[in-house]
Protein backbone atom coordinates (compact mmCIF):
# COMPACT_ATOMS: atom_id res chain seq x y z
CA UNK A 1 0.00 0.00 0.00
CA UNK A 2 2.93 2.36 -0.12
CA UNK A 3 1.10 3.41 -3.90
CA UNK A 4 -1.86 5.13 -2.33
CA UNK A 5 -0.18 6.17 0.79
CA UNK A 6 2.54 7.88 -1.65
CA UNK A 7 -0.95 9.77 -3.74
CA UNK A 8 -2.63 10.93 -0.45
CA UNK A 9 0.35 12.80 0.71
CA UNK A 10 0.97 13.96 -2.90
CA UNK A 11 -2.65 15.66 -3.17
CA UNK A 12 -2.67 16.60 0.37
CA UNK A 13 0.91 18.37 -0.28
CA UNK A 14 -0.70 19.87 -3.30
CA UNK A 15 -4.12 21.16 -1.80
CA UNK A 16 -1.46 22.86 1.14
CA UNK A 17 0.20 24.64 -1.57
CA UNK A 18 -2.57 26.49 -2.70
CA UNK A 19 -4.01 27.52 0.41
CA UNK A 20 -0.34 28.50 1.67
CA UNK A 21 1.66 31.87 1.71
CA UNK A 22 4.26 32.10 3.82
CA UNK A 23 5.42 35.20 5.94
CA UNK A 24 8.20 36.99 3.62
CA UNK A 25 10.81 39.37 4.32
CA UNK A 26 10.26 42.99 3.19
CA UNK A 27 12.24 46.33 3.50
CA UNK A 28 11.30 49.42 5.51
CA UNK A 29 10.01 50.80 2.94
CA UNK A 30 7.32 49.06 2.09
CA UNK A 31 6.20 49.06 6.36
CA UNK A 32 7.79 52.56 6.87
CA UNK A 33 5.39 53.25 10.14
CA UNK A 34 6.96 50.21 11.69
CA UNK A 35 8.43 51.15 14.74
CA UNK A 36 9.25 49.14 18.25
CA UNK A 37 9.09 50.66 21.54
CA UNK A 38 11.80 49.44 24.35
CA UNK A 39 10.95 50.25 27.77
CA UNK A 40 11.15 47.30 30.28
CA UNK A 41 9.89 45.27 27.69
CA UNK A 42 10.00 44.87 23.63
CA UNK A 43 6.92 46.03 21.98
CA UNK A 44 5.71 46.84 18.47
CA UNK A 45 4.16 50.41 17.80
CA UNK A 46 3.13 52.45 14.61
CA UNK A 47 4.01 55.94 13.65
CA UNK A 48 1.10 58.12 13.51
CA UNK A 49 2.89 61.67 13.08
CA UNK A 50 6.66 62.63 13.14
CA UNK A 51 5.61 63.34 16.87
CA UNK A 52 3.88 60.31 17.66
CA UNK A 53 4.06 56.18 18.32
CA UNK A 54 1.23 54.35 19.07
CA UNK A 55 1.81 51.46 20.95
CA UNK A 56 0.34 48.96 23.72
CA UNK A 57 -0.42 50.70 27.27
CA UNK A 58 0.25 47.01 29.05
CA UNK A 59 3.92 47.74 26.75
CA UNK A 60 5.09 51.23 28.03
CA UNK A 61 3.04 51.40 31.95
CA UNK A 62 4.98 52.58 34.48
CA UNK A 63 7.99 53.83 32.54
CA UNK A 64 9.11 57.69 32.25
CA UNK A 65 11.12 56.92 28.88
CA UNK A 66 10.98 54.58 26.38
CA UNK A 67 13.19 54.22 23.03
CA UNK A 68 11.88 54.35 19.36
CA UNK A 69 13.46 52.22 17.26
CA UNK A 70 11.95 53.43 13.10
CA UNK A 71 13.18 52.30 9.77
CA UNK A 72 14.48 48.75 10.90
CA UNK A 73 14.72 46.17 8.75
CA UNK A 74 16.58 43.36 11.28
CA UNK A 75 15.13 42.99 14.74
CA UNK A 76 16.20 46.36 16.83
CA UNK A 77 16.75 43.83 19.59
CA UNK A 78 20.12 43.26 18.32
CA UNK A 79 22.45 46.07 18.94
CA UNK A 80 24.31 44.81 15.77
CA UNK A 81 21.52 46.05 13.87
CA UNK A 82 21.44 49.64 14.83
CA UNK A 83 24.13 50.86 12.29
CA UNK A 84 21.38 50.14 9.27
CA UNK A 85 21.29 53.15 6.91
CA UNK A 86 17.88 53.97 7.05
CA UNK A 87 17.47 53.24 10.93
CA UNK A 88 16.73 55.42 13.38
CA UNK A 89 16.54 55.56 17.15
CA UNK A 90 14.51 58.18 19.13
CA UNK A 91 14.02 58.74 22.46
CA UNK A 92 10.23 59.52 24.42
CA UNK A 93 9.80 62.92 26.28
CA UNK A 94 6.03 62.08 27.44
CA UNK A 95 4.02 58.71 27.34
CA UNK A 96 0.20 59.31 27.25
CA UNK A 97 -1.41 56.52 28.99
CA UNK A 98 -5.47 55.83 27.79
CA UNK A 99 -7.24 57.44 30.81
CA UNK A 100 -9.52 54.23 31.88
CA UNK A 101 -6.40 51.55 31.22
CA UNK A 102 -7.03 48.74 33.41
CA UNK A 103 -4.82 45.52 34.16
CA UNK A 104 -7.47 42.87 34.96
CA UNK A 105 -4.59 40.21 35.02
CA UNK A 106 -1.27 39.13 33.58
CA UNK A 107 -2.24 38.70 30.37
CA UNK A 108 -5.39 40.64 30.02
CA UNK A 109 -6.28 44.78 29.80
CA UNK A 110 -8.91 47.07 29.22
CA UNK A 111 -8.72 50.23 27.02
CA UNK A 112 -5.03 49.20 26.41
CA UNK A 113 -3.51 51.93 24.74
CA UNK A 114 -1.11 54.23 24.46
CA UNK A 115 1.17 57.51 23.09
CA UNK A 116 4.64 57.80 23.02
CA UNK A 117 5.09 61.62 22.22
CA UNK A 118 8.89 62.18 20.77
CA UNK A 119 12.04 64.52 21.59
CA UNK A 120 12.57 65.15 18.55
CA UNK A 121 10.40 64.47 14.98
CA UNK A 122 11.68 61.86 13.29
CA UNK A 123 13.19 62.30 9.56
CA UNK A 124 10.54 61.37 7.00
CA UNK A 125 12.18 58.97 4.61
CA UNK A 126 10.93 56.45 2.06
CA UNK A 127 11.72 53.80 4.92
CA UNK A 128 10.00 56.05 7.71
CA UNK A 129 6.58 57.48 7.28
CA UNK A 130 3.52 57.93 9.41
CA UNK A 131 0.25 56.15 8.93
CA UNK A 132 -3.34 57.11 8.92
CA UNK A 133 -5.64 55.65 11.97
CA UNK A 134 -9.05 53.34 10.25
CA UNK A 135 -12.21 54.92 10.78
CA UNK A 136 -13.97 52.06 9.67
CA UNK A 137 -14.51 48.56 11.04
CA UNK A 138 -13.40 45.74 8.99
CA UNK A 139 -15.64 43.14 7.94
CA UNK A 140 -14.99 39.47 9.24
CA UNK A 141 -13.40 37.70 6.03
CA UNK A 142 -11.60 40.75 4.69
CA UNK A 143 -7.70 40.58 4.63
CA UNK A 144 -4.76 41.99 6.66
CA UNK A 145 -1.39 42.49 7.18
CA UNK A 146 0.22 41.24 10.18
CA UNK A 147 4.01 43.29 9.94
CA UNK A 148 6.77 43.01 12.57
CA UNK A 149 9.63 40.37 14.37
CA UNK A 150 8.97 37.49 16.00
CA UNK A 151 10.10 37.80 19.67
CA UNK A 152 13.53 36.86 20.88
CA UNK A 153 14.40 35.68 17.38
CA UNK A 154 16.71 37.63 15.27
CA UNK A 155 14.01 37.62 12.25
CA UNK A 156 14.10 40.25 9.67
CA UNK A 157 10.95 43.07 9.16
CA UNK A 158 8.13 40.09 7.99
CA UNK A 159 4.56 40.34 7.07
CA UNK A 160 1.91 37.41 6.92
CA UNK A 161 -1.61 37.33 5.34
CA UNK A 162 -4.54 36.91 7.68
CA UNK A 163 -8.48 37.78 7.44
CA UNK A 164 -10.90 38.77 10.32
CA UNK A 165 -12.99 35.86 12.13
CA UNK A 166 -16.47 37.24 12.91
CA UNK A 167 -17.48 37.66 16.53
CA UNK A 168 -19.65 34.38 17.44
CA UNK A 169 -16.75 32.39 16.31
CA UNK A 170 -13.76 34.58 18.41
CA UNK A 171 -16.58 34.02 21.25
CA UNK A 172 -16.68 30.07 20.34
CA UNK A 173 -12.71 29.97 21.10
CA UNK A 174 -11.83 32.02 23.61
CA UNK A 175 -15.33 32.93 25.78
CA UNK A 176 -15.59 36.08 28.19
CA UNK A 177 -11.53 36.40 27.74
CA UNK A 178 -12.44 37.88 24.85
CA UNK A 179 -13.70 41.75 24.87
CA UNK A 180 -15.64 42.59 21.65
CA UNK A 181 -15.78 46.01 21.76
CA UNK A 182 -12.10 46.09 21.30
CA UNK A 183 -10.54 43.11 19.82
CA UNK A 184 -11.18 40.75 17.08
CA UNK A 185 -9.50 37.93 16.46
CA UNK A 186 -7.46 36.57 13.24
CA UNK A 187 -7.09 33.68 10.80
CA UNK A 188 -3.62 33.11 9.95
CA UNK A 189 -2.36 32.07 5.89
CA UNK A 190 0.57 30.98 7.10
CA UNK A 191 2.14 27.80 9.22
CA UNK A 192 4.55 30.17 10.85
CA UNK A 193 3.44 33.15 12.91
CA UNK A 194 4.57 36.70 13.88
CA UNK A 195 4.59 36.53 18.18
CA UNK A 196 6.09 39.86 19.01
CA UNK A 197 3.25 41.64 21.70
CA UNK A 198 2.58 45.25 20.14
CA UNK A 199 3.12 43.99 15.89
CA UNK A 200 0.53 46.02 13.97
CA UNK A 201 -2.40 45.13 11.82
CA UNK A 202 -3.67 47.07 8.58
CA UNK A 203 -5.56 46.97 6.06
CA UNK A 204 -6.11 49.47 2.75
CA UNK A 205 -2.90 51.28 3.65
CA UNK A 206 -4.31 52.55 7.75
CA UNK A 207 -3.83 50.81 11.01
CA UNK A 208 -6.12 48.80 12.15
CA UNK A 209 -4.91 47.21 15.58
CA UNK A 210 -1.82 45.61 17.73
CA UNK A 211 -1.10 41.87 18.73
CA UNK A 212 -2.19 41.62 21.88
CA UNK A 213 -1.97 38.85 24.57
CA UNK A 214 -4.21 35.69 23.22
CA UNK A 215 -5.80 33.61 25.74
CA UNK A 216 -5.96 29.64 26.32
CA UNK A 217 -8.20 29.00 23.72
CA UNK A 218 -11.39 27.10 25.07
CA UNK A 219 -11.97 25.12 21.67
CA UNK A 220 -9.10 23.84 20.16
CA UNK A 221 -9.36 24.18 16.51
CA UNK A 222 -7.29 24.61 13.60
CA UNK A 223 -8.04 28.69 13.55
CA UNK A 224 -7.41 29.09 17.26
CA UNK A 225 -3.74 29.44 17.53
CA UNK A 226 -2.17 30.82 20.54
CA UNK A 227 -1.32 34.46 18.49
CA UNK A 228 -4.74 35.74 17.26
CA UNK A 229 -6.10 38.46 19.36
CA UNK A 230 -5.84 41.68 18.15
CA UNK A 231 -6.66 45.03 19.99
CA UNK A 232 -8.80 47.22 17.94
CA UNK A 233 -7.45 50.61 17.13
CA UNK A 234 -11.22 51.74 15.91
CA UNK A 235 -12.60 52.81 19.45
CA UNK A 236 -9.33 54.87 20.42
CA UNK A 237 -9.34 57.01 16.99
CA UNK A 238 -10.81 59.94 18.76
CA UNK A 239 -8.76 59.64 22.26
CA UNK A 240 -5.34 59.52 19.78
CA UNK A 241 -6.78 62.55 17.66
CA UNK A 242 -7.69 64.60 21.33
CA UNK A 243 -4.64 63.71 22.89
CA UNK A 244 -2.05 64.14 19.76
CA UNK A 245 -4.13 66.88 18.16
CA UNK A 246 -3.55 65.25 14.49
CA UNK A 247 -6.57 65.46 12.57
CA UNK A 248 -7.73 62.23 11.35
CA UNK A 249 -6.87 61.65 7.31
CA UNK A 250 -7.26 58.59 5.35
CA UNK A 251 -4.47 57.59 2.22
CA UNK A 252 -6.94 59.20 -0.54
CA UNK A 253 -6.11 62.63 0.80
CA UNK A 254 -4.12 65.00 -1.13
CA UNK A 255 -1.31 65.40 1.04
CA UNK A 256 2.55 64.53 0.20
CA UNK A 257 2.26 61.64 2.92
CA UNK A 258 -1.14 60.47 1.31
CA UNK A 259 0.23 60.51 -1.97
CA UNK A 260 3.26 58.27 -0.51
CA UNK A 261 0.68 55.84 1.04
CA UNK A 262 -1.11 55.56 -1.70
CA UNK A 263 1.35 54.68 -4.42
CA UNK A 264 2.83 52.47 -1.45
CA UNK A 265 -0.71 50.58 -1.45
CA UNK A 266 -0.83 50.34 -4.92
CA UNK A 267 2.64 48.83 -5.64
CA UNK A 268 1.77 46.36 -2.93
CA UNK A 269 -1.07 44.78 -4.47
CA UNK A 270 1.15 44.84 -8.01
CA UNK A 271 3.78 42.98 -6.02
CA UNK A 272 1.10 40.31 -4.48
CA UNK A 273 -0.42 40.08 -7.85
CA UNK A 274 2.73 39.22 -9.77
CA UNK A 275 3.63 37.08 -6.72
CA UNK A 276 0.63 35.42 -7.34
CA UNK A 277 0.68 35.21 -11.00
CA UNK A 278 4.07 33.40 -10.72
CA UNK A 279 3.12 30.90 -8.01
CA UNK A 280 -0.25 30.39 -10.29
CA UNK A 281 2.12 29.47 -13.09
CA UNK A 282 4.15 27.22 -10.61
CA UNK A 283 1.44 24.90 -9.47
CA UNK A 284 -0.14 24.92 -12.51
CA UNK A 285 2.56 23.24 -14.10
CA UNK A 286 2.76 21.12 -10.90
CA UNK A 287 -0.79 20.17 -10.60
CA UNK A 288 -0.75 18.92 -14.58
CA UNK A 289 2.39 16.92 -14.11
CA UNK A 290 0.98 15.43 -10.61
CA UNK A 291 -2.40 15.13 -11.63
CA UNK A 292 -1.17 13.38 -15.06
CA UNK A 293 0.74 11.06 -12.86
CA UNK A 294 -2.11 10.56 -10.30
CA UNK A 295 -4.44 9.66 -12.84
CA UNK A 296 -2.39 7.32 -14.35
CA UNK A 297 -1.81 5.61 -11.46
CA UNK A 298 -5.40 5.29 -10.78
CA UNK A 299 -5.47 4.15 -14.17
CA UNK A 300 -3.09 1.22 -13.48
CA UNK A 301 -4.86 0.63 -10.23
CA UNK A 302 -7.83 0.16 -12.19
CA UNK A 303 -7.23 -2.22 -14.38
CA UNK A 304 -5.02 -4.02 -11.75
CA UNK A 305 -8.63 -4.63 -10.21
CA UNK A 306 -10.44 -5.10 -13.35
CA UNK A 307 -7.68 -8.14 -14.06
CA UNK A 308 -8.04 -9.22 -10.91
CA UNK A 309 -11.72 -9.49 -10.84
CA UNK A 310 -11.90 -11.79 -14.09
CA UNK A 311 -10.30 -14.33 -12.19
CA UNK A 312 -10.03 -16.66 -9.29
CA UNK A 313 -8.73 -14.32 -6.51
CA UNK A 314 -7.92 -15.39 -3.88
CA UNK A 315 -9.28 -14.40 -0.73
CA UNK A 316 -6.09 -12.57 0.68
CA UNK A 317 -6.51 -10.10 -2.06
CA UNK A 318 -9.92 -8.70 -1.31
CA UNK A 319 -9.02 -6.41 1.42
CA UNK A 320 -6.41 -4.74 -0.89
CA UNK A 321 -8.84 -4.51 -3.75
CA UNK A 322 -11.33 -2.72 -1.79
CA UNK A 323 -8.69 -0.64 -0.59
CA UNK A 324 -7.60 0.45 -3.76
CA UNK A 325 -11.04 1.21 -4.93
CA UNK A 326 -11.88 3.15 -1.96
CA UNK A 327 -8.19 5.08 -2.97
CA UNK A 328 -9.38 5.70 -6.35
CA UNK A 329 -12.47 7.57 -4.78
CA UNK A 330 -10.64 9.37 -2.53
CA UNK A 331 -8.17 10.67 -5.70
CA UNK A 332 -11.21 11.92 -7.25
CA UNK A 333 -12.67 13.76 -4.50
CA UNK A 334 -9.13 15.45 -3.72
CA UNK A 335 -9.01 16.66 -7.64
CA UNK A 336 -12.57 17.99 -7.28
CA UNK A 337 -11.16 19.89 -4.24
CA UNK A 338 -8.16 21.15 -6.23
CA UNK A 339 -9.71 21.95 -9.12
CA UNK A 340 -12.58 24.19 -6.53
CA UNK A 341 -9.34 26.01 -4.74
CA UNK A 342 -7.72 26.65 -7.95
CA UNK A 343 -11.20 28.49 -9.11
CA UNK A 344 -11.43 29.76 -5.80
CA UNK A 345 -7.76 31.12 -6.49
CA UNK A 346 -8.55 32.37 -9.81
CA UNK A 347 -11.39 34.09 -8.70
CA UNK A 348 -9.35 36.17 -6.06
CA UNK A 349 -6.59 37.12 -8.69
CA UNK A 350 -9.28 38.46 -11.03
CA UNK A 351 -10.93 40.35 -8.18
CA UNK A 352 -7.67 41.58 -6.72
CA UNK A 353 -6.52 42.57 -10.53
CA UNK A 354 -9.75 43.98 -10.66
CA UNK A 355 -8.94 46.37 -7.53
CA UNK A 356 -5.41 46.97 -8.57
CA UNK A 357 -7.33 48.57 -12.12
CA UNK A 358 -9.47 50.70 -10.49
CA UNK A 359 -6.99 52.36 -8.25
CA UNK A 360 -4.84 52.83 -11.07
CA UNK A 361 -7.92 54.44 -13.17
CA UNK A 362 -8.48 56.68 -10.11
CA UNK A 363 -4.67 57.67 -9.48
CA UNK A 364 -4.64 58.56 -13.39
CA UNK A 365 -7.66 60.63 -13.24
CA UNK A 366 -6.45 62.61 -9.91
CA UNK A 367 -2.83 63.00 -11.66
CA UNK A 368 -4.52 64.41 -15.03
CA UNK A 369 -7.21 66.44 -12.90
CA UNK A 370 -3.87 67.88 -11.05
CA UNK A 371 -1.97 68.40 -14.36
CA UNK A 372 -4.88 70.22 -15.70
CA UNK A 373 -4.96 72.73 -13.06
CA UNK A 374 -0.76 73.04 -12.90
CA UNK A 375 -1.41 73.96 -16.93
CA UNK A 376 -4.19 76.56 -16.07
CA UNK A 377 -2.47 78.22 -13.24
CA UNK A 378 0.57 78.86 -15.03
CA UNK A 379 -1.08 79.99 -18.23
CA UNK A 380 -2.95 82.81 -15.77
CA UNK A 381 0.50 83.50 -13.80
CA UNK A 382 2.13 84.34 -17.57
CA UNK A 383 -1.10 86.40 -18.09
CA UNK A 384 -0.39 88.38 -15.21
CA UNK A 385 3.24 88.70 -15.30
CA UNK A 386 2.98 89.86 -18.99
CA UNK A 387 0.00 92.55 -18.06
CA UNK A 388 2.68 93.82 -15.41
CA UNK A 389 5.94 93.53 -17.48
CA UNK A 390 3.42 96.21 -20.35
CA UNK A 391 2.09 98.62 -17.42
CA UNK A 392 5.47 98.79 -15.67
CA UNK A 393 6.93 99.86 -18.95
CA UNK A 394 3.89 102.45 -20.10
CA UNK A 395 4.03 104.00 -16.68
CA UNK A 396 7.75 104.13 -17.07
CA UNK A 397 7.58 105.81 -20.11
CA UNK A 398 4.71 108.28 -19.21
CA UNK A 399 7.27 109.25 -15.73
CA UNK A 400 10.01 109.66 -18.19
CA UNK A 401 8.33 111.66 -19.94
CA UNK A 402 7.07 114.21 -17.20
CA UNK A 403 10.55 114.03 -16.06
CA UNK A 404 11.62 115.18 -19.04
CA UNK A 405 9.23 118.04 -19.92
CA UNK A 406 9.83 119.36 -16.00
CA UNK A 407 13.66 119.11 -16.32
CA UNK A 408 13.14 121.55 -20.07
CA UNK A 409 11.01 124.27 -18.23
CA UNK A 410 13.85 124.85 -14.97
CA UNK A 411 16.43 125.07 -18.03
CA UNK A 412 13.89 127.54 -19.72
CA UNK A 413 13.77 129.15 -16.16
CA UNK A 414 17.25 129.51 -15.74
CA UNK A 415 17.32 130.79 -19.07
CA UNK A 416 14.98 133.38 -18.58
CA UNK A 417 16.62 134.48 -15.63
CA UNK A 418 19.52 134.91 -16.91
CA UNK A 419 18.82 136.69 -19.87
CA UNK A 420 16.69 139.14 -17.40
CA UNK A 421 19.87 139.67 -15.49
CA UNK A 422 22.18 140.76 -18.35
CA UNK A 423 19.10 142.98 -19.86
CA UNK A 424 19.10 144.57 -16.14
CA UNK A 425 22.79 144.98 -15.93
CA UNK A 426 23.32 146.26 -19.49
CA UNK A 427 20.93 149.38 -19.50
CA UNK A 428 22.15 151.84 -16.64
CA UNK A 429 18.96 153.22 -15.12
CA UNK A 430 18.06 155.72 -11.95
CA UNK A 431 17.72 153.70 -8.75
CA UNK A 432 14.27 153.87 -8.51
CA UNK A 433 14.18 151.95 -12.10
CA UNK A 434 16.57 149.54 -11.06
CA UNK A 435 14.06 148.62 -7.74
CA UNK A 436 11.47 148.53 -10.04
CA UNK A 437 13.46 145.95 -12.43
CA UNK A 438 14.36 143.73 -9.12
CA UNK A 439 10.88 143.86 -8.11
CA UNK A 440 10.04 142.59 -11.18
CA UNK A 441 12.52 140.26 -11.70
CA UNK A 442 11.47 138.84 -7.85
CA UNK A 443 7.92 138.91 -8.80
CA UNK A 444 9.00 136.77 -12.09
CA UNK A 445 11.33 134.57 -9.99
CA UNK A 446 7.90 134.06 -7.31
CA UNK A 447 6.26 133.32 -10.53
CA UNK A 448 8.13 130.85 -12.45
CA UNK A 449 9.45 128.96 -8.87
CA UNK A 450 5.42 128.56 -8.56
CA UNK A 451 5.58 127.15 -11.62
CA UNK A 452 7.82 124.61 -10.75
CA UNK A 453 5.99 123.87 -7.50
CA UNK A 454 2.64 123.51 -9.63
CA UNK A 455 4.73 120.80 -11.91
CA UNK A 456 6.33 119.05 -9.30
CA UNK A 457 2.95 118.65 -7.76
CA UNK A 458 1.35 117.62 -10.92
CA UNK A 459 4.04 114.80 -11.40
CA UNK A 460 3.64 113.73 -7.92
CA UNK A 461 -0.14 112.97 -8.41
CA UNK A 462 0.59 110.87 -11.74
CA UNK A 463 3.47 109.20 -9.60
CA UNK A 464 0.08 108.18 -6.82
CA UNK A 465 -2.43 107.18 -9.66
CA UNK A 466 0.49 105.01 -11.40
CA UNK A 467 1.32 103.57 -7.94
CA UNK A 468 -2.87 102.94 -7.59
CA UNK A 469 -3.12 101.17 -11.02
CA UNK A 470 -0.26 98.73 -10.20
CA UNK A 471 -1.91 97.71 -7.04
CA UNK A 472 -5.31 97.41 -8.01
CA UNK A 473 -3.51 95.70 -11.58
CA UNK A 474 -1.33 93.36 -9.90
CA UNK A 475 -3.62 90.22 -9.05
CA UNK A 476 -2.27 86.73 -8.14
CA UNK A 477 -4.31 83.64 -8.51
CA UNK A 478 -5.48 81.49 -5.89
CA UNK A 479 -3.89 77.79 -6.14
CA UNK A 480 -6.74 74.93 -6.04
Amino acid sequence: MDKSKFQIVLLTALIASYVSQECKDVKPDKFPYQAIVKSSVTCGGALISARHVVTLASCVYGSKEVKVFLGFYGYPYEQRNWNEPQAQICKSKQIIIHDSFIKLSPTKYINNVAIAVLIQPARLTSAVQPIALSTEAPLPGSYLNVSGWTAKNNHKLRYCRASILNTDTCSYQFGSELLPSQEFCLQWYTSTRLNLIGNIITANGQLVGFQSFTPKCLKTTKTCTGNDVITNILPFVRWIQASTGIPLRTPNTCSSNATVGQQQITQDYKDQLANINKELERLSSVQSRDTNEIFSKIKNVTEQCQQLSKGDVDVKYQKEISELRALIESNKVQLLLVEKTQNTTLDAINELKNDVSQQHNDSQALSNLIDAKCKECKTDMEKQVKLIEDLEKNNMRDVNEKLQFLSDEIVSLYKNLSNIKQEVDQKPASKDIVAINKQLIVEEVKKENQNILNHIASLNRTLQSLLQKLQTTIVFPELT
